[in-house]
């Protein structure tokens, strides 16, 4: 296991890591060590303009308070996280897989203590999706028009919390997490260029696959509740062992 954490998480992490230090990397990384340190000041005008509701058109939606620029940079780190883990590739794996510590929010005490839990992630599923592709999940289909977007210019302008893909877990091998990597970065440059939403991650990795499907394998998250869970954390019942 290879973690990212700030100064403040690291000694709590360390111990109750412990036991498995030996499978474990901890790396402590501050934000303006982060590869999207660079578009903190683009983040921080686009908390201001989401609080005008300027990416809403004429719906509006209630500003949520706990966002900044920082968790916007935490969300389009992700990829960096996952790309910096298979560069570095510790414990000489093929396959690796990103999950955000929030689907841990959604575990019950039971599902915690259980023996399947710590077998989490069941590496079968993971091996099951193409080596050439990332492995994603999608909460709902994209709209039948998107799919003949090949370019920049002509994706959708996506609304914030207007998610298709779920970012709490994905991943891959070294080659297709490098493709991703470069494409999620361009687009997010992209994105903040032409004066997009960008704070969330979500919406970066869909414009990705409509513009290069043939990189990503995406698994569709059943409609409904599993375990008392919305589908966006399909993943994490996705990838629990038997």
């Amino acid at each position: 296991m290879v973690i990212f954490c700030g100064k403040s998480s690291y000694e709590a992490i360390e111990r109750a890591r412990r036991p498995l230090l030996g499978r474990t990397r901890i790396h402590v990384v501050e934000y303006d060590e982060f590869l999207v340190a660079k578009h903190r000041e683009a983040f921080e005008k686009q908390r201001k303009l989401l609080m005008k509701n300027a990416f809403h058109g004429k719906k509006r939606i209630p500003f949520r308070k706990n966002y900044s620029a920082r968790l916007f940079m935490i969300w389009n780190e992700k990829i960096n996280f996952l790309h910096r883990a298979a560069s570095e590739n510790p414990f000489n794996t093929k396959l690796f897989l990103f999950a955000d510590i929030a689907l841990l929010r959604k575990l019950s005490a039971e599902e915690m203590a259980s023996g399947r839990f710590k077998k989490w992630p069941n590496a079968q599923k993971l091996a099951e999706a193409p080596h050439d592709k990332m492995l994603l999940f999608r909460v709902d289909p994209f709209k039948k028009k998107w799919s003949r977007c090949r370019r920049q210019r002509c994706l959708p302008y996506f609304r914030p919390y207007y998610n298709k893909i779920i970012a709490g877990s994905m991943g891959g091998t070294q080659d297709a997490i490098q493709r991703f990597h470069t494409e999620y970065y361009a687009m997010l440059a992209y994105f903040l260029q032409t004066k997009r939403w960008a704070g969330q991650e979500q919406q970066i990795i869909d414009a990705v696959c409509l513009i290069n499907s043939d990189m990503c394998y995406i698994v569709v998250a059943p409609r409904g509740r599993s375990q008392g869970r919305s589908s966006f954390f399909h993943s994490l019942d996705y990838f629990m062992p038997p």
